[in-house]
């Protein structure tokens, strides 16, 4: 790790805030496959886990009300209404719908598929870092930013 995660490092910290502190510094963590996948789903691929939003290599149908999800490796049905940030990595494909109101931001890294619906005036911006094939419909009250890894 980086000076940056390595002074904040904390060895007494437990699941939870490990959890947390992934939830913190998406980003950084997406873009390097940190921890490997083979970690996430030897300890954190449970249900306490998932009830603080990520997913790792699942099956997995939501009614995003919660600010910041985070998938990786899986097949996601999502609905929304809400403001809410889902960050997809290591081949999630994913069938959203945005109702009226939503407001989403993505952020998808590695390879993967995402088909999104937008309701009324729902909207819709996805920072895209990588080969994701991105599909929306519905409104054109949308916006797709490629970014670059650091």
């Amino acid at each position: 790790m980086c000076a940056e995660h390595t002074d904040r490092w904390n060895t007494g910290w437990n699941k939870a805030a490990l959890v947390e502190y992934y939830k913190a510094n998406p980003d950084w963590c997406l873009e390097r496959h940190y921890p490997a996948l083979t970690i996430l789903k030897e300890y954190f691929n449970d249900d306490d886990t998932r009830q603080q939003g990520v997913y790792i290599d699942s099956f997995v149908t939501l009614r995003a009300t919660g600010l910041c999800y985070i998938f990786n490796n899986c097949k996601a049905g999502i609905i929304t209404n809400a403001v809410t940030r889902l960050y997809f990595g290591l081949e999630t494909e994913a069938h959203i719908i945005v109702e009226d109101g939503g407001d989403l931001v993505i952020d998808c890294y590695d390879h993967g598929k995402i088909n999104i619906e937008l309701r009324g005036s729902a909207r819709c911006i996805v920072y895209k870092r990588g080969d994701y094939e991105i599909n929306i419909t519905g409104s054109k009250n949308f916006k797709i930013r490629e970014k670059h890894k650091h």
